[in-house]
């Protein structure tokens, strides 16, 4: 056997490992659509020539808008509790630091907030988004703008503690 006749053998060993590893790609490959058709999530496929009538449990993913976020609260959204928070120190005036919030948060009782970090993260979220204005070192207020987005605008007298539970009374120690 010369050397072209071995350069022929080897290549034709070559061809047939290829051979093998791409049969044992495509069984690996049929193996995962299966899984992928029987995964759940509670959103059954409908049954199509697709499926050949199986309507197994598929996940759909969640769609992402235009801005390549995924959907969920908008930015700058908080919850109706730290909407109360904000309201009563608006109503109560003052600059207030991250204790002073905490504990108001927390009295209000509506929400769980265990730790002043807790609440130093959503104040600095709040300073940021323009919903209060200050640093730690001066404290901080509720701004207007959360007034007029929160329309608590008016006199601060008539402001609309009463579409909260406790009312105004919680301000009291601050």
């Amino acid at each position: 056997m010369d050397q072209l006749d071995k350069a022929i053998a080897d290549l034709q060993r070559k061809i047939e490992r290829w051979t093998r590893q791409a049969e044992e790609g495509r069984i690996e490959l049929a193996a995962l659509e299966k899984a992928a058709k029987l995964r759940p999530n509670g959103v059954r496929r409908p049954p199509d020539a697709e499926t050949d009538g199986d309507t197994a449990f598929f996940v759909q993913p969640a769609p992402i808008s235009d801005d390549g976020r995924r959907p969920g609260r908008p930015t700058g959204a908080i919850s109706d509790a730290w909407q109360e928070v904000l309201c009563i120190l608006w109503i109560a005036g003052g600059t207030y630091s991250y204790t002073q919030i905490h504990e108001t948060a927390r009295d209000q009782g509506k929400m769980d907030v265990k730790e002043v970090a807790n609440t130093r993260d959503r104040v600095r979220g709040f300073v940021a988004s323009g919903l209060m204005s200050g640093t730690p070192e001066t404290g901080f207020t509720v701004t207007e703008v959360a007034a007029d987005r929160f329309q608590w605008k008016g006199t601060k007298d008539s402001a609309p503690l009463d579409d909260f539970a406790d009312g105004a009374g919680k301000v009291e120690g601050l």
